[in-house]
C-alpha cells in the first residue's frame, strides 16, 4: 500500500507530465506565430517602411520651404550643413562626463561583494554537485554569477542565489519526500514558463503590425496583396511631394 507522499508524488508526476506536454505545445506555438509574424514586420519595413521615411523627409523640406518662402536649393544647402548632435561629436559615448559616472567602491564594500560572491559560489559551483544532474544549471549560474560579480552588482548575485535556492536541482536525497519537493518545484518552473509565452502571444496579437498581418492574409485569400497596394499609394504621394518641390525651386 502506497504511503501518504508516495501517493501525492504520483499525482505531481501525472500533472508534471501533463505540464511538460502542454509547454511543449506552447514553445512550438509560440516559435511558428513568431516567425511569421518577424517575416511579416521585415516586408513590411523593407516595403513600406522606409518608403514613409522617404515621405517625411520631402514633406518636411516642403513645410520649411513654405513657411519660410526661401528657393529649394538654399534649403537643401543649408540642411546638408547641419551636424547631428553624434556627427558633432568627437566621441561622444566614451566621454566619462556624458551619461552616468563610473561607480566607485569604498574597500569595505568591495570586501563585503567578496564575501558574498564566495558564499554563494561554494553553494552553487558545479564542482559542490554530488549529482551529474545539475551540474549544467550550477555551470550556468556560476557564469551569471561571476559576470555579476565583475559588476559588483550584489543585487543581482543575491537575486542568482534565490533562483538556485527555489530550484529543483537544489533539493538533496533520493528519498520520496526530496523527489517529491523536486516535483513540485519542476511544475512550479513549467507554470512560469507557460505564462511566460502566453504573455508574449498575447502581446503580439494585441500589437497593430499583428492586426495588419491578420487583414494582409485575409487580403491574399481574396487575391489581393495590402502591402503592395500600400506601396503604390506611398510612391504616388512621395511623387506628389517630389513635384511639389520642383514647382517650388522654378517657382
Amino acid at each position: 500500500m502506497k504511503t501518504q507522499a508516495e501517493a501525492e508524488l504520483a499525482n505531481e508526476k501525472l500533472e508534471l507530465e501533463m505540464l511538460s506536454s502542454l509547454l511543449e505545445d506552447k514553445e512550438s506555438s509560440f516559435e511558428e506565430l513568431n516567425r511569421t509574424f518577424e517575416q511579416f514586420q521585415q516586408r513590411y519595413s523593407s516595403e513600406v517602411s522606409q518608403k514613409y521615411v522617404e515621405l517625411n523627409r520631402l514633406n518636411a523640406e516642403l513645410a520649411e520651404l513654405m513657411v519660410k518662402n526661401i528657393p529649394y536649393n538654399q534649403v537643401k544647402q543649408k540642411s546638408s550643413k547641419i551636424e547631428t548632435p553624434v556627427e558633432n561629436s568627437a566621441e561622444p559615448f566614451n566621454d566619462v562626463s556624458i551619461g552616468e559616472q563610473p561607480e566607485s567602491h569604498s574597500i569595505k564594500e568591495l570586501k563585503e561583494v567578496k564575501k558574498i560572491y564566495r558564499r554563494i559560489a561554494s553553494v552553487i559551483h558545479p564542482d559542490k554537485g554530488a549529482d551529474v544532474g545539475s551540474r549544467p544549471l550550477r555551470t550556468k549560474m556560476m557564469v551569471e554569477l561571476n559576470e555579476a560579480y565583475a559588476r559588483k552588482d550584489t543585487i543581482a548575485m543575491l537575486r542568482i542565489f534565490d533562483q538556485w535556492k527555489e530550484s529543483p536541482e537544489a533539493v538533496k536525497g533520493d528519498d520520496t519526500h526530496a523527489d517529491l519537493e523536486r516535483t513540485r518545484r519542476m511544475i512550479i518552473q513549467i507554470k512560469k514558463r507557460i505564462l511566460e509565452i502566453e504573455t508574449k502571444i498575447s502581446k503580439i496579437m494585441t500589437s497593430e503590425m499583428y492586426t495588419m498581418m491578420m487583414n494582409a492574409r485575409k487580403a491574399n485569400r481574396e487575391g489581393r496583396d495590402i502591402l503592395a497596394e500600400m506601396t503604390i499609394a506611398i510612391d504616388a504621394r512621395i511623387k506628389d511631394a517630389q513635384n511639389k518641390l520642383v514647382l517650388r525651386m522654378y517657382g
